[in-house]
């Protein structure tokens, strides 16, 4: 990454949680755990309803 890079850097990069969490989110994106985005959807579009659907799981 070159210094103007750097400078252009959001300030949530620089915190190191947030970091971890994205290399921890890209290490399960490689590894192939993830939740397709139309289970994830269904979960949302259930929250506050009288059916509200469990947590999907990675697969």
């Amino acid at each position: 990454m070159s210094e103007a890079e750097k400078l252009d850097e959001p300030d949530h990069w620089k915190d190191p949680a947030f970091r971890a969490a994205v290399e921890e989110a890209l290490e399960d994106v490689r590894e192939g755990r993830t939740i397709p985005i139309e289970e994830v959807r269904r979960w949302v579009e259930s929250w506050g309803t009288d059916h509200e659907l469990p947590r999907p799981e990675c697969k």
